[in-house]
């Protein structure tokens, strides 16, 4: 089937990679402790998150500051802020759930509620001293926001000249300022942390700059630069790509929002773009689906819900079977377990997806329904 625009002008690869990309953040969050579990789990965090940066920096359109300032906020932290407040209310509701069920008195702390404000307000995407972060997931919202703004302003210099050098500039003073913060000895997670999840932005500019310098050649479907007797090719690519990324998994655990590039930086580049590679050829290869492009279009409320569904699905398993999930994980078939779960926790997801895509499109900074 050939790979065409949407009437909506989406391309269809880019929405089946945001699709597939997503399952593999629900898939990396369920972290299985033995051999074929660990190299899955490092495999996906050597580009899952990369992907999206790419995948943003090819999208983006080159408008003013102020423009691009009011579009990243109505698209990233309208939700970010929206979907913080309903997990903020979930969990104490919760909280208080469980006081009930025990017959115990209703407690739920002012300096709780005030934490759990503040990790809203810090966006770190962890908790810490001073505040916690109900959901994780979310820091992505801020660290793409500064990326666009930043970009935004480097593209309003009047010298056209100058905006490579400059971008390249920003990638290099980025990296740079990472490892002196990664360097400082009293460096702790818990006391010292930079809100908004700026720091973010020292691993994750690189990426969405590089999807910006891909948009002449990638933004357009394979099958239209591809003929039909190529795919031998583009499945030889795919191929190749793969072979590459397995080397990633040499890198350890990159986690940006932690700003952890692994053991090493060009391993975790290199993992990090031959990833990205497996996914274009990838997609361009299976059929085009419209459940796939629909959760693809909806990766944001996917990121931010996929933690409840998954739960949803650990509570289900207890009742059931009389197990926590973590005695799951830890038979020999913990693998596929968490494949499956992941796969559940995926489908569950659109529901919501369905609901605020067509009743509340607000929440994702959307004047109007979008269908495919």
């Amino acid at each position: 089937m050939e790979k065409t625009l949407t009437e909506k002008n989406r391309i269809v690869w880019i929405d089946l990679a945001r699709a597939l990309g997503i399952f593999l953040v629900i898939l990396g969050h369920i972290y299985v402790d033995n051999k074929p579990g660990k190299f899955i789990n490092w495999f996906i965090y050597a580009f899952h998150m990369p992907l999206f940066f790419f995948l943003a920096g090819l999208t983006h359109k080159n408008d003013s500051v102020k423009k691009t300032a009011v579009k990243a906020f109505k698209a990233l932290l309208v939700p970010y802020f929206c979907f913080y407040a309903a997990t903020w209310i979930y969990s104490v509701s919760m909280e208080i759930l469980v006081h009930v069920k025990h017959n115990e008195a209703i407690s739920v702390s002012a300096d709780g509620l005030l934490k759990r404000f503040l990790g809203m307000i810090f966006g770190c995407g962890y908790s810490t001293k001073y505040s916690i972060m109900n959901n994780g997931p979310l820091w992505f919202c801020f660290g793409l926001f500064w990326c666009k703004i930043f970009f935004g302003i480097i593209e309003n210099l009047k010298l056209e000249a100058r905006k490579k050098i400059a971008h390249l500039s920003f990638c290099v003073v980025f990296v740079v300022i990472f490892f002196i913060y990664k360097k400082i000895s009293f460096f702790d997670f818990e006391n010292y942390f930079i809100p908004f999840s700026l720091g973010t932005i020292s691993l994750s500019y690189l990426f969405f700059y590089c999807g910006f310098l891909m948009k002449e050649n990638l933004f357009t479907n394979a099958s239209e630069k591809f003929a039909f007797e190529n795919k031998k090719k583009i499945c030889l690519c795919a191929v190749f790509a793969f072979l590459v990324s397995i080397i990633a998994v040499l890198n350890g655990r990159p986690t940006i929002n932690m700003f952890c590039c692994g053991n090493d930086m060009l391993l975790f580049v290199i993992g990090a773009f031959s990833g990205i590679a497996l996914m274009y050829f990838f997609c361009n290869l299976i059929p085009e689906n419209n459940f796939l492009l629909f959760m693809g279009r909806n990766s944001i409320t996917i990121l931010a819900l996929h933690s409840f569904t998954s739960d949803f699905i650990f509570t289900g398993m207890k009742f059931v079977f009389h197990k926590s999930f973590g005695e799951f994980l830890a038979s020999g078939y913990g693998v596929l377990i968490s494949i499956i779960v992941a796969l559940l926790s995926f489908l569950l997801c659109a529901v919501p997806c369905f609901v605020i895509e067509k009743y509340l499109p607000f929440i994702l900074g959307r004047k109007k329904i979008k269908n495919c």
